[in-house]
Order: C-alpha cells, then structure tokens, then sequence
C-alpha cells in the first residue's frame, strides 16, 4: 500500500521545484495536473505531472483539443506527455 504522505511530499517538492508552468512559462498555480490521471494509475512522480499556470489548465481540462492541443502549441512537452500516455500517441498517427 502507498504512503499518501510520501506522495504529499513528492507534490509539494515539484511545486517547489517548478514555480512556473512548464508549458508557457508564465506563474504556475494550484497543484499540478496529473498527465494520466490517479483513477486511471497515475502517479505523483514527476514523469506524470505538469505544472501550469490557470490558463494552460483550463485549455487541458476544459477544451476540446484537451492535452493533445498543449502538445501542438507547446512541443516541448510532447516527449513527456507521451511518456506518460503512450497511447495517446497512437490515436494522434492514427490521426495525421
């Protein structure tokens, strides 16, 4: 079984280490977006995390293109978002 306070650890020492959204570089808020998320076994490693400002997250979380359109406006991120959904790079060569 996991520690869930290690887990608190790990979140808040990404926090620290990454003040500002790793996609725009503007000033990251709240806690960071899970890639795959916890429901579906994601975890709070720093592979599967991202940290943003509101913005991005809400262009991930409540936009159409969702985590696929940070990657093609972002492209910097596409090797970790990948990493962590492999499968999502399927569905976007499937696509193109």
């Amino acid at each position: 079984m996991r520690n869930p306070m290690r887990s608190n650890k790990k979140l808040k020492e990404y926090m620290k280490n990454h003040p500002f959204c790793e996609a725009c570089g503007g000033p990251a808020r709240g806690l960071p977006h899970h890639i795959k998320h916890k429901d579906a076994g994601g975890s709070n490693e720093p592979e599967n995390l991202l940290r943003l400002c509101h913005w991005c997250h809400y262009g991930i979380v409540h936009s159409s293109p969702g985590i696929r359109g940070l990657i093609e406006q972002y492209p910097h991120l596409r090797k970790k978002v990948l990493r962590a959904k492999p499968v999502l790079a399927v569905i976007i060569a499937k696509e193109g």
